[in-house]
């Protein structure tokens, strides 16, 4: 896999017949840690992506290292009763009831995923109505968002399974910038930076960090 410095080389320099391939088949490589030194670009065939923030979708593959061994989370905010955090490699969010956060006090963990919820489906409350749908948690703290009203229960469907996410922009909040699955409503923090077009700051009633 290509270093941190991948960001910084252009893309010319980068590329070649067999990562564009494997992106082509399998998704780009997103890396938080590294897209915090600079614009995003994936690492495995240097494509510059994620920066327009105007909708359009863009194909990221799963990080399976977050999810065979663990994700590394960092507190990200505090909105809508709830405490986020963001895996600082693949940009996984959680989302907790702040009344009944299990890492209320811990500023970075590690967690491993609920296989279980990955295969039953996870039960889910209601967080906010927001960008165009409505955004639910499991107590696991996997969220989605832009779902239809009434869910109890959401599943992972075998499309993204086996395809990974086709992400678009949502909205920004602090140092992150959401991006969503437009078939799962699986959101991304990521951070780095953006142009900025189509981005909009969080408004009254969401506190961030």
């Amino acid at each position: 896999m290509d270093s941190i410095d991948a960001v910084r080389v252009p893309v010319s320099a980068r590329t070649s017949a067999g990562s564009w391939l494997r992106c082509a088949l399998w998704g780009h490589v997103v890396d938080n840690e590294a897209f915090r030194s600079g614009r995003r670009a994936c690492l495995r065939c240097g494509l510059r992506f994620l920066q327009d923030e105007d909708g359009s979708l863009v194909r990221i593959g799963h990080t399976l290292s977050c999810f065979f061994r663990h994700h590394t989370y960092e507190r990200a905010g505090v909105r809508d009763g709830h405490t986020e955090y963001a895996c600082v490699r693949c940009g996984h969010p959680l989302l907790f009831r702040a009344d009944a956060d299990p890492y209320s006090a811990s500023s970075r963990f590690e967690k491993r995923v609920r296989y279980r919820c990955g295969l039953f489906g996870h039960r889910v409350h209601v967080v906010t109505s927001r960008a165009g749908g409505v955004e639910y948690a499991c107590g696991c703290g996997h969220s989605f968002i832009q779902r239809p009203a009434g869910e109890s229960r959401v599943t992972h469907p075998l499309k993204c399974f086996f395809l990974a996410h086709w992400v678009r922009f949502v909205e920004r909040r602090g140092r992150h910038s959401e991006y969503a699955c437009r078939t799962c409503g699986h959101p991304f923090l990521f951070t780095g930076q953006g142009t900025g077009a189509g981005a909009r700051e969080v408004g009254v009633g969401r506190e961030v960090c």
